[in-house]
């Protein structure tokens, strides 16, 4: 069902995680649609609210539209919980805010057809559009489906956006709400963040902030679409549950947990993060090991040992590893 006609499953993400699950590729680069469905299902049942196909962190940008719908197609069959695909423009539909507008309005059309119940739409590029805010409510209206804005760090989009246009995104219709991932500039995303809340008392704020999780929650943040959930997403559940039940001291120490594995994940080449978050879903046995390579990238199998080893010493200090690990 759309989630035009069902807000209560989209209201359902509000105080949960959404998991900003990786896209399966080969070491050719290619996505190995089969194997998206069955990782979703290992998400979901480990307590993740909702999924994101195609976000930042399942590199939407290298996937082509046939590719983005087979794999929201592949999760919308595998999961119940609400799914949210990225919606993004390249830089041959840049070329006039007409062009900005029939891209993402077909992406929009594309995804609502493969069963997504709202849009993440990423970051316009700059001057493309002279309305941002606008453009949402366009895309909102010709694909039937709710918008989240997408206010990006500025390495991985080009640019971000003003908390001043963050604050007219939240309040245009259309808009389901906003996520927030800055990765190091705790100032603007907290003025967004209260911003954003001060604008618009029902809009639903999702923090993408892997590195300040827990202080972009008493921020404001309302919701989560994280990183690190698309491989150990216990490890974010156990702080936003913490946090919503109000046990305070649960929440403290959870969020020490995931600030640590966020410092030790989060590390210049910051957006090799993704290949990191690949790295633990092998791991963990979400993902084959020959379907966790990230197209955007560069590293080693030295690399990849160090990482993996660093992330299990941290878990087993914090009493965080799965029973029968």
């Amino acid at each position: 069902m759309s989630s035009a006609t069902n807000p209560d499953r989209l209201e359902a993400l509000r105080h949960s995680v959404t998991a900003a699950m990786l896209t399966p590729f080969d070491a050719a680069g290619r996505p190995v649609v089969e194997a998206a469905g069955p990782y979703a299902a290992s998400l979901v049942l480990d307590g993740v609210g909702g999924l994101a196909v195609g976000a930042h962190t399942g590199r939407g940008s290298h996937l082509s539209p046939m590719e983005r719908v087979a794999v929201v197609r592949a999760v919308r069959d595998a999961v119940t919980v609400p799914v949210v695909a990225g919606a993004g423009v390249g830089p041959d539909d840049a070329t006039s805010p007409a062009a900005v507008e029939r891209a993402l309005a077909s992406a929009g059309e594309e995804m609502a057809a493969a069963g997504a119940d709202a849009l993440l739409v990423y970051p316009v590029p700059r001057g493309a559009h002279p309305d941002v805010a606008a453009l949402h409510t366009a895309v909102a209206r010709s694909s039937g489906l709710p918008v989240i804005a997408f206010v990006l760090y500025e390495a991985a989009s080009g640019h971000r956006y003003s908390v001043d246009l963050a604050r007219r995104l939240v309040a245009a219709d259309g808009v389901l709400g906003l996520k927030v991932a800055l990765l190091d500039d705790a100032v603007t995303c907290q003025d967004i963040l209260t911003g954003c809340r001060s604008e618009r008392a029902d809009t639903v704020l999702f923090t993408g902030e892997d590195r300040m999780f827990g202080p972009s929650l008493m921020w404001g943040a309302d919701a989560a679409l994280v990183g690190i959930a698309a491989a150990l997403p216990r490890v974010t559940v156990d702080v936003m549950r913490a946090w919503t039940q109000r046990r305070y001291a649960d929440f403290v120490r959870a969020s020490g947990v995931l600030d640590a594995l966020g410092a030790l994940a989060f590390r210049a080449p910051v957006d090799t993060y993704v290949q990191r978050m690949a790295w633990l879903a092998a791991w963990e046995g979400r993902l084959a090991g020959e379907l966790c390579h990230d197209p955007g990238s560069t590293t080693s199998r030295a690399d990849r040992d160090r990482f993996r080893a660093a992330a299990a010493a941290l878990l087993a200090r914090a009493d965080a590893v799965p029973a029968g690990r």
